[in-house]
């Protein structure tokens, strides 16, 4: 969970700015490089990263203008055909996201997030009041769908072939749909319930106690599978010798040949001048 994300931590300087301001320190002395890694999640539910793309100073040197890039966060592909351990961490990685930005970030939460957020007059919520609850859920989803497509995740292809056991690979497949079922669903219905107004999102909710179901199905499967890969058995085998057979494997490379789908980054711009 992102620092920025806890409302324990509003008296305090979260930990983002502790890094940014390093990256500033150093671009005032002339370092654009190397800088410190930081990421925070904005208003809307998108986890942005700043970059300090430029800096110049004054002729007196009392005053230094910084440019500032925040840039939408999220890894760009590895290789256009991974292998079934990278689709499967990418995967867990991707799932344990879900489960900790979606699921536990706003499961029960919505209507408290309407409340104390979108009829906030407190003048420091002033960018979260044009965020409602449903779209900071759409926000979240579409920032880890974008991510899975950059790293080879392509729902609307043939599922590769990752398990062994038959029924896992058919627990796999049926994940897939029914996640994207789920989500397609959310993207409508959260919408729906904030145009409403009303601070109530029951449909919502219950499509996010779905993707629940389905995230724990997931991690059931996967977590095993993917320690089966990694790690020899006592019989001397190679991970993952007990694949599918060879037509399988076929259709897994098959389905992983198709071309990166393009991703529309967000940038945003701003300018610091520090005397």
């Amino acid at each position: 969970m992102l620092d920025c994300d806890s409302g324990d931590l509003r008296s305090l300087r979260p930990y983002w700015i502790t890094r940014f301001y390093n990256s500033l320190t150093k671009a005032i002395n002339g370092n654009l490089l190397l800088q410190e890694l930081a990421y925070f999640r904005h208003e809307s539910g998108s986890i942005l990263r700043p970059i300090v793309a430029s800096a110049s100073k004054s002729r007196d040197g009392t005053l230094c203008r910084l440019k500032v890039l925040f840039i939408q966060a999220f890894s760009p592909p590895l290789t256009d055909h991974p292998s079934s351990v990278q689709r499967l961490a990418d995967g867990l990685r991707l799932g344990v996201r879900t489960r900790i930005e979606i699921i536990d970030g706003f499961s029960g939460k919505l209507s408290r997030i309407f409340r104390d957020k979108t009829q906030s007059e407190i003048e420091s919520d002033q960018i979260a009041r044009n965020y409602r609850a449903g779209r900071r859920v759409i926000e979240a989803l579409e920032t880890i769908t974008e991510e899975a497509q950059a790293h080879g995740i392509r729902p609307e292809e043939a599922p590769p072939i990752l398990f062994a056991d038959p029924m896992d690979q058919a627990s796999y497949e049926q994940v897939r749909t029914d996640s994207l079922r789920i989500w397609q669903r959310l993207k409508i219905v959260a919408e729906l319930e904030d145009k409403a107004g009303t601070g109530n999102y029951p449909e919502t909710e219950q499509l996010l106690g779905e993707l629940k179901a389905v995230n724990d199905r997931y991690l059931r499967i996967a977590i095993p599978r993917i320690n089966e890969l990694l790690v020899p058995d006592m019989s001397g085998k190679r991970p993952g010798t007990a694949g599918p057979p060879k037509q399988a494997t076929d259709r897994s490379v098959a389905a992983a040949n198709g071309p990166i789908l393009p991703i529309e980054t967000s940038v945003h711009e701003c300018q610091i001048e520090l005397r």
